[in-house]
Formats: structure tokens, C-alpha cells, sequence
């Protein structure tokens, strides 16, 4: 049998404090749940598009930085004023980015990596869709339009109805020529670049065909003589450029 005196040794030897282990775990817990958590995704309108813009993150958006307590962002998407489709672009970090853009039935149109660059006092994704390091086109009845490879081809952008609205040539990842058209179908303007800066002979059109403004550039700048026309193709105004 133990002794007495061994009964009043066990009775001396300090007990385990739970009440202050519980909170420190609880604590720890909730720190390593902030670290790993990266949240459910929430939207906020672009800073420098709200209209048509939206940015997707993750995090508690507290703050204005990455991490739990501010935003992570990880996609852009962009409606059309006409509302004609959607364009989506996943976000991983500056540089290019795979998107892809669907009719309003939900048809792909487009697909393929474009140039992100961040932007802004809050540090926010902005694409150019039209900065493309591959791409492929696709027209409303699901047939492949046009494609870009390695910074070099053509991007066309196609109305639901299977108007062509939108031709860009590319070489090199730089703008070669671009042209546009009207959702009647009748061309707009066409423009030619060099190194990527607007450059030789440039005309738009009203939308009934009759001349709107005619001109040329030099890398950017106007040059000589430019007209602007009325719809009825009288002459409204003309200006010298050196």
C-alpha cells in the first residue's frame, strides 16, 4: 500500500492548465486557417471601367493588398455595350493570360492568351484582348474564322448574327492593320501601323457608305490634308497637318 506521505506528494503536483492551453490552440488555429483560407470568390467593378468591367477575388477584402485580409484577384470579365456576349480572362499574375468569349448562347467565339498588365492605385488586372500571344476565332455557327499563332495572324470578332465587326492583323505582337465594320455590315474605317503606331493612309465611313474622314498618319502623327464629310458626302471641313 503506499504511504501517506505519497498520497500528499500527488496532490501537490501542478495540474495542466486547460484554461489558458485552449485559447492559445484556438488561436493558433485561427491563424493557420487565415494563412491557408483564401476564401470564396466575390466581384467588384474594374476601377478604370466600371461600367463594363468586373474583377473576381478571393480573400476577405479588407485591405487593398494580396493575402486573407485583403485581395487576391484571379479573373476579369467584360460585357459589350450591346450586350452581344461575354469575355472572360483568368488572372494569374502580369503577363499573358489565357481568356476565352462566348456568344449570348453561350458559343465560344474566342479563345486563347492575352496581355495583362496591372494598373491603377489598386493594383488591378487590366487585358488587352487584342495583345495576343495565341488565339483562335470562331463564327457563330461554330466554325474556326481566323487564328494568331506566336503573335502573328489575323483576330476576327463576329456579331451573334454572323456579321464580321472586327479584323486585326498581327505580326510579330505588333498591329499590322485593322478594320472595321458596322453591325449592318458596311466598313467603318481602315487603319494600317507600323512598329505598332498608326502609319499611312487612313478613311472611315458613315454607316449608309459615304465617306466620314479621310487622312494619313505618320507614325501617330496626321499629316497633309484631312477631310471630314457629311452623310450626305458634302465636305465639312478640312485641316493642313505638317
Amino acid at each position: 500500500m503506499p504511504h501517506a506521505h505519497t498520497f500528499a506528494i500527488l496532490h501537490t503536483m501542478p495540474r495542466p492548465r486547460t484554461t489558458l492551453l485552449l485559447p492559445l490552440l484556438v488561436f493558433a488555429a485561427i491563424v493557420l486557417a487565415l494563412l491557408v483560407w483564401r476564401g470564396t470568390p466575390n466581384s467588384m467593378p474594374h476601377p478604370m471601367n466600371e461600367q463594363y468591367v468586373t474583377l473576381h477575388y478571393v480573400g476577405l477584402g479588407l485591405t487593398d493588398g494580396d493575402g486573407p485580409l485583403g485581395k487576391r484577384y484571379i479573373a476579369v470579365t467584360m460585357r459589350s455595350p450591346d450586350d452581344d456576349g461575354l469575355w472572360r480572362c483568368e488572372f494569374d499574375g502580369p503577363g499573358y493570360n489565357a481568356f476565352k468569349s462566348y456568344y449570348p448562347d453561350g458559343t465560344l467565339s474566342e479563345e486563347g492568351a492575352c496581355l495583362v498588365e496591372v494598373m491603377g492605385l489598386e493594383d488591378a488586372p487590366y487585358p488587352d484582348r487584342h495583345d495576343l500571344q495565341w488565339s483562335r476565332s470562331y463564327r457563330p455557327d461554330g466554325t474556326q474564322a481566323s487564328e494568331v499563332v506566336d503573335g502573328t495572324g489575323v483576330q476576327t470578332i463576329w456579331t451573334p448574327g454572323g456579321i464580321k465587326t472586327w479584323e486585326l492583323e498581327l505580326r510579330n505582337y505588333q498591329r499590322a492593320k485593322l478594320s472595321w465594320w458596322y453591325p449592318n455590315g458596311q466598313l467603318l474605317t481602315v487603319q494600317t501601323f507600323d512598329n505598332g503606331k498608326r502609319h499611312g493612309s487612313f478613311v472611315s465611313y458613315h454607316d449608309n457608305g459615304q465617306k466620314k474622314l479621310e487622312g494619313a498618319y505618320d507614325h501617330d502623327a496626321r499629316i497633309g490634308t484631312w477631310t471630314r464629310y457629311g452623310r450626305d458626302g458634302s465636305v465639312e471641313s478640312v485641316e493642313e497637318y505638317d
